[in-house]
């Protein structure tokens, strides 16, 4: 259906703000068509700011330039952000290298490529940490924009890497700490350090649990990245990788 038959038919719609996409387009959605016996369906119409359009029910005037460029950081209902999606897969690389430097200290320890790697690990561990805190106050600021979870097992799911992703840095930062050793991620001055006995309530946590709730976010996140392509192959699934992909 072109434009033209969309403002004959939604002459008389109410009205409500709609903002432009990322692509200078708005979009809408409206399931009252099918009730007119044309059908709905999503519908993309490409404008100028200032231009009026009407997409479905939705009536709006198209932002500028400047306010295109807000939304497109912004979550939507439909899809995240530009900040939600640095974010996401910018950890996704830090959290792969962070398993790539414990594989190499488990498995080929004492070489070259395993000092470099094991190196950075608690720098980027750090670095992990800032991002995880970033990321979570970001979404809690989007929260009624997001889109939605499909089913409460994805929202826990969701919910069980964002807090692995908090505790495991932060176990292993109480412990480096309690050890009493310097530390200067990034040639920053951290933790001085101290002389004498390692402060055992701080460190034990960590000598405990860090790598077993590693393996477990490893895991999960296996499990998150199989359900992603298993509701992307199903025809009655909905889709979710365009949501921070496409």
């Amino acid at each position: 259906m072109n434009q033209a038959a969309f403002r004959a038919t939604l002459r008389n719609q109410p009205a409500f703000n709609l903002n432009p996409n990322p692509y200078g387009c708005l979009i809408g959605y409206d399931t009252q068509l099918s009730k007119s016996g044309i059908g709905a369906r999503r519908t993309t119409f490409p404008v100028a700011a200032g231009q009026r359009v009407i997409s479905g029910k939705w009536l709006g005037v198209a932002a500028n330039g400047h306010d295109q460029r807000v939304q497109a950081m912004r979550d939507n209902t439909e899809r995240y952000g530009q900040v939600s999606r640095f974010l996401h897969w910018g950890m996704a690389l830090l959290i792969l290298w962070q398993f790539l430097s414990a594989i190499a200290h488990a498995l080929i320890k004492d070489t070259p490529l395993e000092s470099f790697l094991w190196g950075t690990h608690k720098p980027m561990g750090l670095l992990l940490l800032v991002l995880v805190v970033i990321r979570a106050l970001w979404a809690l600021s989007n929260l009624a924009n997001r889109p939605a979870a499909i089913n409460k097992l994805a929202k826990l799911g969701h919910l069980g890497i964002y807090l692995l992703l908090l505790i495991i840095p932060s176990l292993a930062l109480l412990r480096q700490y309690g050890s009493g050793k310097p530390f200067e991620p990034f040639g920053v001055p951290l933790f001085a350090g101290f002389e004498g006995e390692e402060i055992n309530w701080m460190t034990a946590p960590a000598n405990l649990l860090h790598s077993w709730l590693g393996w477990l976010l490893l895991l999960t996140i296996i499990g998150h990245i199989a359900f992603v392509i298993r509701h992307r192959r199903k025809a009655n699934e909905v889709d979710v990788l365009p949501r921070m992909w496409g």
